[in-house]
């Protein structure tokens, strides 16, 4: 009979399987608590050092294509077909497995030797993968090492927060791009799925509201809520006001809805402005790039504070480099009653052209920002709903005001020439000498 003879890696893992094959059968009743407490990071380390193994495998066995010479379309499919490995545990392997062997020795090697464990090195992975080119190979190894340095003392959550200001250190200018396309992404996504669903009880004695939201307009809607919601002083007699806190809020969006109702958008409410207060810095707000930060931490984009100040009570707090408060907004910007009134007789509603919505779904928009210097008057003022409000802000089209009417001129990309156009929808064309030049 001829023997087979095995390379050494793999019987080296063969005869280290049957040692820990009989250590797990080994009783533990006996050892004392040091004993056990060194058996356990014993332990531990020997699975590191296991995962180390199998990283390194995998990371060889994708570098040569192994998954499609067994017939499985990718390695993440191979592990879960072939060895029972779920998808998310399988994704997350090879996107470790490649990490190592691609940019991080360094981690591998602390990882074999059993000085980090498996979720602090999927950590240090995820905290250098998105570093910029800018950031160079010398920098990249002292941030592993910084990194690598920590898991003596540092659990996978407190290594995120140390990997996450490092990558603001060596690549602050990457880091915040990300964040700002990372907070637009999530905006734009939150606006496509807002709703309110009503949904009347069959018996029409009641009925049920619920609502998905984008970070702005809950934010509008807590506001409001949360002035009106307030338990009610005391009566003379010492009666109480026994509401719960929902019942409370849906007296208050009751409320909210009555003086609606009463009072559309004319800015002729009686009532005091429910108030927002967004934290942004200085940069932020005049080079339009970073972000804000609502009351209850809800970061949102510079373009988003801007259209919420257009319209809603909002109080901006902003900061200087220090991150020092220099200046709290007013409600001065605001268009409210007269002021209004006039904008609304002369758009009639939205100016985007072709948009039916009225003047009472629509916000006033400076057409030069308040931030910027834009006055609040009515040459400086467009009526648009919150759909348009979003487009405008971003800036591609541009807004302005030309003899009585707001034109809007689009990007490049949807025209070339950029020509001027009206909307048509609630007030007649002006006359061709009226036209704007091109």
């Amino acid at each position: 009979m001829t023997a087979v003879l095995s390379p050494p890696a793999v019987s080296g893992l063969a005869a280290a399987r049957d040692v820990v094959e009989a250590a797990a059968g080994e009783p533990l009743w006996s050892l004392s608590d040091r004993e056990l407490a060194v058996q356990v990071g014993q332990a531990l380390a020997l699975r590191a050092q296991a995962d180390a193994v199998l990283l390194a495998c995998l990371g060889e066995a994708e570098a040569r294509g192994l998954a499609r010479s067994r017939g499985a379309t990718s390695m993440v499919a191979w592990l879960r077909g072939s060895h029972r490995v779920g998808p998310g545990e399988a994704s997350r392997l090879m996107r470790t497995a490649r990490a190592l062997r691609e940019r991080l020795p360094g981690t591998a090697q602390a990882l074999a030797e059993g000085r980090a464990q498996l979720g602090q090195v999927e950590v240090i992975a995820d905290s250098l993968k998105d570093l910029s080119e800018q950031v160079s190979p010398a920098r990249r190894a002292e941030g592993e090492a910084t990194l690598i340095s920590a898991c003596d003392s540092l659990d996978p959550v407190g290594l995120g927060r140390l990997g996450r200001r490092l990558e603001e250190l060596l690549d602050p200018e990457g880091v915040q791009a990300r964040d700002e396309a990372k907070i637009c992404d999530h905006e734009a996504k939150a606006f496509g799925k807002r709703e309110l669903t009503l949904s009347p009880d069959p018996y029409g004695s009641a009925g049920t509201i619920r609502g998905r939201y984008d970070a702005a307009g809950y934010a509008v809607l807590t506001a409001a809520l949360e002035a009106l919601s307030a338990p009610l002083p005391a009566t003379p007699d010492g009666e109480k006001d026994t509401r719960s806190p929902g019942a409370r809020r849906y007296d208050a969006f009751v409320e909210i809805s009555r003086r609606g109702l009463h009072h559309p958008a004319t800015g002729s409410g009686d009532g005091g402005k429910a108030q927002i207060r967004v934290t942004i810095p200085l940069s932020s707000l005049t080079g339009r790039t970073g972000y804000g930060v609502l009351d209850d931490g809800t970061q949102i984009s510079p373009t988003l504070a801007r259209m919420l100040a257009c319209d809603a009570a909002i109080i901006p707090a902003v900061l200087n480099g220090h991150g020092q408060p220099i200046d709290l907004g007013r409600e001065r910007r605001l268009y409210a009653g007269p002021a209004r009134t006039a904008i609304e007789i002369r758009d009639g509603g939205c100016v985007w052209p072709g948009c039916r919505r009225p003047a009472s779904w629509c916000q006033v928009h400076h057409l030069i920002p308040w931030s910027e210097g834009g006055p609040t008057d009515q040459a400086n003022g467009g009526l648009f709903c919150w759909a348009h409000h979003r487009d405008i802000e971003h800036r591609e089209w541009e807004a302005f005001h030309h003899r009585g009417r707001i034109w809007l001129r689009p990007p490049e990309r949807l025209d070339p020439h950029r020509r001027p156009r009206i909307n048509h929808t609630h007030r007649p064309p002006p006359p061709t000498t009226d036209w704007p030049p091109r």
